[in-house]
């Protein structure tokens, strides 16, 4: 049970991740008026929380060791 909650939780961080990538282009495509400034902002904070879920891939079976470890207690 406990890698198949892992992996569960990596493919969801993953498609989150993956998701992230295509806002910016997105909101370029419907909303071309947007100045270029504003979209290139929000495609840095994008790319910032994109690196955020792709660590948290990365440490997800450390954390989820760790709560099943407070759930044993």
């Amino acid at each position: 049970q406990k890698e198949s909650d892992k992996d569960l939780l990596a493919k969801i961080a993953a498609q989150i991740g993956s998701k992230l990538e295509t806002v910016g282009k997105t909101v370029s495509r419907r909303h071309p008026e947007i100045d270029p400034r504003i979209l290139e902002t929000l495609e840095r904070e994008i790319a910032m929380a994109r690196n955020i879920t792709a660590q948290f891939g990365d440490d997800l079976p450390g954390i989820l060791d760790e709560y099943l470890a407070t759930m044993d207690h």
